[in-house]
């Protein structure tokens, strides 16, 4: 029987349909597999998250601190301002006499081993009042009327040119403990302490003027030591033994 023998032309075109089908079929399954790799891959992918076993959730933005305000300073002691400081031998330290109608200040400091006598003592609180005065009860601070207050007052060791009352608290270190210290107010209380404790501290040891731990009412004098360097502050606190 003779066998059909067909063309070289005719045999490659009927084979080759199914070659392009097959290899089209493929690339679509190809293309699918990278597009689901793609996708569980991606991190932004809410598939792949579902898909990973024990997925951990996306840790919230963490905001940053507040910060603190600028410009913002904490406070400080006050002391000898600067500049040309008075030296103990140029003005003799005196201590003015209250004025018959109370004026000049809220309190009025007696201290006798320091040979002062009702001095005026104002309220303030920056160092261009303390340069001035010469002596200030630090505005905030307690009154002699308040119970467990500290009345904190502070006094230059020298002074400068144009301040009121230069030297005021020139010799605090003198001071011991069972002196005596009085205050008057302006109503004519009168509030006696007597002295039982004595610290040098830093400037920005500000708690000094806070009120005592135990609930005493007291009194606290406040100076610059050592001369001339006055970096300490040296206080003086007496406790109120009558009021």
């Amino acid at each position: 029987m003779p066998t059909r023998r067909t063309s070289g032309r005719a045999r490659r075109s009927t084979l080759g349909v199914p070659a392009m089908v097959y290899l089209a079929a493929a690339g679509l399954l190809l293309a699918a597999a990278l597009a689901l790799t793609f996708l569980k891959d991606d991190p932004r992918s809410a598939a792949s998250v579902a898909s990973t076993p024990n997925a951990a959730p996306t840790a919230p933005r963490a905001e940053p601190p507040d910060e603190a305000p600028q410009g913002a300073a904490a406070p400080r002691l006050l002391g000898e301002g600067g500049g040309e400081v008075l030296a103990p031998e140029q003005v003799a330290r005196r201590a003015p006499a209250r004025s018959a109608s109370g004026g000049g200040g809220e309190l009025f400091l007696s201290v006798p081993k320091l040979e002062l006598e009702s001095v005026p003592v104002p309220s303030g609180s920056t160092q261009q009042q303390l340069d001035r005065e010469g002596i200030l009860r630090m505005a905030g601070t307690g009154l002699p009327s308040e119970s467990g207050s500290n009345t904190f007052i502070v006094g230059h060791t020298l002074g400068y040119q144009g301040t009121k009352l230069p030297y005021a608290f020139y010799e605090l270190d003198k001071l011991r403990p069972g002196d005596t210290i009085t205050l008057e107010d302006a109503a004519g209380a009168t509030y006696r302490y007597r002295v039982f404790d004595e610290v040098t501290v830093r400037p920005e040891d500000y708690w000094v003027t806070m009120p005592d731990r135990e609930g005493r009412t007291v009194v606290s004098l406040q100076s610059c030591v050592p001369i001339p360097e006055f970096d300490k502050r040296l206080v003086i606190q007496a406790e109120l033994v009558k009021g």
